[in-house]
């Protein structure tokens, strides 16, 4: 008799075959449920659509579709190219499990629920159709008509699965349509390994040095290539090839990494916001930045013209988009993007790396581990907090018979236990810096304590790839050549080597070309008064709001909906407290008025967010996204840094009378507080402007309160921040 044995696991698999060499049984053969299913499936003589062109075909389908905007989608290609993964989920979720649209009508969710699943179906009927005019198919989508190969299955006399995932109804109807012998075992996967420690370090970062502590040990019993660190959150990579110092680590490096990819990125962003500061990078990488700047749509050979050369791990990647794609006009910028979405996830073999793995979960059920160091062994981290699915909630999926995010989380609880069950030895780490606590997960794998490590810090200084920029010395300073602002002082006033790093060596923090929440909130305001000084309804002052903050943020995330409902509630409080601020007769005479002068002999500058005005009086006020509460708590002035308003008081003093200063509370109480004590704080001002014109040598020693170093742009150039204390 021949028998088939399928496995949806490589490691059962792989067992297999060893029992197999050492017994003169049945003979079998085995093999992975994927190549089963390929086997088994005879797809019609059409040419599979490459995956980029997909997306394009989705576009153009959704474009031809009425009412399309209800589901908060752009169909600009940069926005379209992402958002539409949701898209193709949902289609290949409810094809492959025989679910209708009109199955899912039925159910009301919410309101506009009907309409939305309406705009998909004609979606989907629309993509369908494209593809089968162009004489293509999906394979993503189960929407052509196939054969089951019945030649294949007639090899073999009986079959036999063992199953240990969820299978989709199209799966499982493949196993249905063998009429002959066969035999299903579906695995409870329970924890049978009780060599398993549970640490517990303080601090994120402390976990990279506990694990190469750990493997230390382990190298005493395990071969060095059978040991493997586990990293659920991949964002830890990078940390741990820093301190590999002795080349230990093999892993997989994604081509985002690479300079190339870097420079391009930089590129994308120059494009939307160029900056002639960056010239001199790109002109040292041969980049002309001018031909980037075509405004005008064009196709994808332009595009790689205009690119030059590629990498030669991205060459194939640059044929099947220019094979794929040809006839389709872009942006210069929409083009790059899509370039840069496709390349960022090559894998690059680390050939400086040793015998150590560095692996995520999925890549670790291919390799032979026996010893598990698993990181970031946290709640919410492992199993991973999966997003919210667009268009089908929990109670929806769990009614259609789809997995839920629960069945997610258990699948991957699996792939840890089988991880787990394999090993000789099992390390789980994890951090509770930031409130952080351990995954519940420890306790249906049977760990009920967690082992607390206290890590040496040596690790981080011996042999430091982070050479300090400087060491501690005194330099050179003239206050007279600077041009002070607010924040600057601060800087000066609270650490003289972040200063030194700041504003002598002008080493800039990295740029973030997307504008924060206080900064969107700020333009929204200023935005606010453009053409009117004040409002005497809230209804006109609150629906203004809503429209600058919609211009602002766009709802093509499920966060930036959020984000716009919370503001326009949180903004209520302001709209009511700025129309009794309009009734006392206060009016917006400025908006971001820059200001200059000179303060005890120094040259100073600043930015005031707004003046209002009554006839006879002036108020200097300063937008506040956070709490404004403490303002005025302060008792004592001795350590105080921040002397904003008394800066703009003394820029001021020659244009403004009978002048105020305030701050106000953008969000929540929308109060407007006025600045108190400010001839108190303004002898401190001077003094310190005494002090600095009286300096001549800057002393660079580290400060002392270290816990202020943790969110400090320079914190690692200065080896300093909360997981270096």
């Amino acid at each position: 008799m021949k028998k088939l044995t399928v496995y949806t696991n490589i490691k059962d698999l792989e067992l297999k075959q060893e029992l197999l060499k050492q017994s003169d049984g049945i003979s079998s053969t085995l093999m992975m449920f994927e190549d089963f299913y390929k086997k088994m499936v005879l797809l019609p003589d059409f040419k599979n659509i490459e995956p980029i062109e997909r997306v394009f075909l989705l576009q153009k389908a959704s474009s031809e579709v009425q009412n399309f905007q209800d589901l908060n989608i752009s169909l600009k290609m940069r926005d379209f190219y992402t958002q539409s993964r949701d898209i193709f989920q949902l289609f290949h979720e409810l094809s492959y499990n025989f679910i209708s649209f009109d199955s899912v009508y039925k159910f009301k969710i919410y309101d506009g629920f009907e309409n939305e699943m309406r705009i998909l179906e004609d979606i989907f009927k629309k993509y369908i159709g494209l593809l089968e005019k162009e004489e293509k198919i999906d394979e993503l989508i189960l929407h052509f008509d196939y054969e089951i190969n019945h030649y294949f299955i007639d090899n073999y006399d009986e079959f036999e699965f063992h199953i240990d995932k969820n299978l989709n109804q199209f799966e499982l109807s493949l196993i249905e349509s063998i009429k002959k012998d066969k035999k299903l075992f579906t695995k409870n996967i329970k924890n049978s390994n009780n060599n398993v420690n549970s640490y517990q370090v303080k601090e994120k970062l402390e976990q990279v040095a506990l694990a190469f502590e750990l493997i230390d040990e382990m190298k005493k019993t395990i071969e060095v290539d059978k040991i493997a660190i586990i990293l659920p959150d991949e964002k830890l990579k990078e940390l741990f090839i820093a301190y590999d110092r002795c080349q230990n680590i093999t892993t997989q490096i994604d081509f985002s990494s690479n300079i190339y990819f870097k420079i391009m990125n930089k590129l994308l962003h120059y494009i939307e916001i160029p900056n002639s500061k960056e010239d001199n990078l790109f002109k040292k990488f041969d980049i002309d930045v001018n031909n980037f700047l075509l405004k005008e749509k064009i196709d994808i050979n332009d595009f790689f013209s205009i690119l030059g050369v590629v990498p030669l791990q991205t060459v194939s990647i640059k044929e099947l988009m220019i094979s794929s794609l040809e006839g389709h006009f872009l942006l210069i910028d929409e083009w790059l993007f899509i370039w840069l979405e496709e390349i960022k996830n090559i894998k690059i073999e680390d050939e400086n790396g040793g015998k150590i793995k560095l692996l995520s979960l999925k890549e670790a059920i291919y390799h032979e581990i026996e010893g598990v160091i698993i990181v970031d062994f946290n709640e919410g981290v492992v199993p991973s907090t999966l997003a919210r699915d667009r268009f089908l909630n929990s109670d929806l999926r769990k009614q259609l018979g789809l997995p839920t995010s629960i069945d997610i989380q258990n699948e991957e609880k699996k792939s840890y236990i089988k991880l787990i069950n394999h090993a000789k030895e099992v390390a789980l780490i994890h951090s509770i810096s930031s409130s952080g606590i351990a995954s519940n997960f420890l306790y249906e794998l049977g760990v009920k304590n967690s082992i607390s490590k206290e890590v040496d810090y040596n690790f981080f200084y011996d042999i430091s790839p982070l050479t300090p920029l400087i060491e501690p010395q005194n330099i050179e300073f003239n206050a007279f050549e600077f041009e002070w602002s607010s924040t600057m002082l601060k800087n000066y006033l609270e650490c003289k080597q972040k200063f030194y790093y700041k504003y002598i060596l002008k080493i800039a923090q990295r740029a973030d070309t997307t504008p924060n929440d206080g900064q969107i909130l700020h333009k929204v305001l200023e935005n606010l008064f453009k053409d009117r000084s004040f409002y005497e309804d809230e209804e006109a002052l609150r629906d203004n709001l809503k429209t600058l903050i919609a211009q602002e943020v766009d709802d093509s995330t499920v966060s930036n909906i959020y984000k716009k409902r919370l503001w326009e509630r949180k903004l209520e409080h302001l709209v009511s407290k700025q129309i009794k601020h309009f009734s006392d007769g206060w009016r917006v005479v400025a908006r971001e008025k820059r200001v200059y002068g000179e303060i005890g002999g120094l040259k100073f500058k600043g930015s005031i967010d707004r003046i209002d005005q009554t006839p006879t009086h002036s108020l200097v006020i300063d937008y506040k996204s956070g709490s404004i509460k403490k303002v005025n708590s302060i008792k004592k002035f001795e350590n105080l840094s921040d002397f904003q308003m008394n800066i703009y008081k003394e820029l001021t003093k020659k244009t403004l009378s009978n002048v105020e200063f305030a701050y106000i509370e953008i969000l929540d109480s929308g109060d407007l507080i006025k600045v108190d004590r400010m001839d108190e704080k303004e002898e401190y001002l001077m003094e310190h402007i005494a002090n600095l014109k009286a300096t001549k040598t800057l002393n660079l020693e580290k400060r002392a309160d270290i816990h202020n170093c943790n969110y400090c742009e320079y914190q690692l150039l200065c080896q300093r921040g909360a997981y270096l204390r």
